[in-house]
């Protein structure tokens, strides 16, 4: 067993579980459009890499989404971490959709922050993202 931990509170957890994680949280933008913040982790496969783990994401998501098409690709670094950020546009029901997502290794565990609004505000996104990404402190 290993505890597990969320804001409110710890529990005992069973051997056996995975923490597939996935944190939505929402804002309305300075022109009242919608913008998300997702925080996802997802266990790694036997073998993978922080780039092989990206294109496993990549490859779900285009089978997922209509219409996804990647704009730009570029390592970074959160903390100490090497990470890949990538962005990319899709169709969203009415709309064109932005996302900038940003991936990195934590152990065994790809950890995901993103955020998405409509095309029109992708700066709104950029900023969310820069200014997360800045302020993650690991805890190790």
């Amino acid at each position: 067993m290993s505890a597990y931990y969320m804001n409110e509170a710890s529990f005992d957890l069973p051997a056996g579980f995975v923490d597939r994680t996935v944190t939505h949280l929402e804002a309305t933008t300075d022109k009242g459009g919608d913008v998300a913040l997702l925080v996802e982790r997802h266990p790694l496969g036997p073998e993978e890499t922080l780039a092989s783990a990206v294109a496993r994401r990549m490859t779900e998501a285009r089978k997922e989404t209509r219409g996804l098409t990647i704009i730009a690709e570029r390592q970074i670094r959160v903390g100490d971490e090497p990470a890949l950020e990538v962005v990319s546009r899709w169709r969203d029901d009415d709309d064109i959709a932005y996302t900038r997502a940003v991936h990195w290794l934590s152990g065994s565990t790809l950890l995901i922050v993103a955020a998405e609004s409509s095309f029109q505000e992708r700066e709104i996104c950029d900023h969310v993202v820069e200014h997360v990404i800045g302020s993650i402190r690991p805890i190790h």
